[in-house]
């Protein structure tokens, strides 16, 4: 559990320091615009598709598909680890088991986000 959590906070602590050469003010603006234009694309889309239930099962099936090709977790191993954590081979397991329940868990959020919230909003009548 500790070897996980210290895997992970220092894996976003390398997300934080690599963002501030990532997001300077010019790219921050250009994301900002293209984001934007990206999402009122995207809302215009699903408030002129009719939503059937082939629209819906070719939507889920799409997540679905997605889930499975980008599905390689994110175990936090160490190119050391197999042999350093050879003798423990729980923590070993519970290392990679929980990489792969985080990865999913992130996945989730964002292809759920991304695809069935709107479909919702739009079926709902919102």
């Amino acid at each position: 559990m500790q070897l996980f959590q210290q895997r992970l906070a220092v894996q976003w602590r390398r997300y934080l320091k690599l963002s501030r050469y990532v997001f300077n003010d010019h790219a921050v603006i250009a994301f900002v615009i293209l984001l934007g234009a990206a999402m009122l694309a995207y809302r215009n889309l699903w408030m002129n598709a009719p939503i059937t239930w082939w629209a819906q099962a070719l939507l889920i099936g799409l997540t679905l598909l997605t889930l499975g090709v980008f599905n390689k977790p994110a175990s936090f191993l160490q190119p050391a680890d197999p042999v350093f954590l050879l003798g423990d081979e729980a923590a070993l397991r519970e290392l990679v088991q929980k990489g792969t329940r985080y990865s999913m868990v992130v996945n989730g959020l964002i292809e759920g986000g991304a695809r069935i919230h709107p479909m919702a909003n739009v079926s709902a009548g919102i």
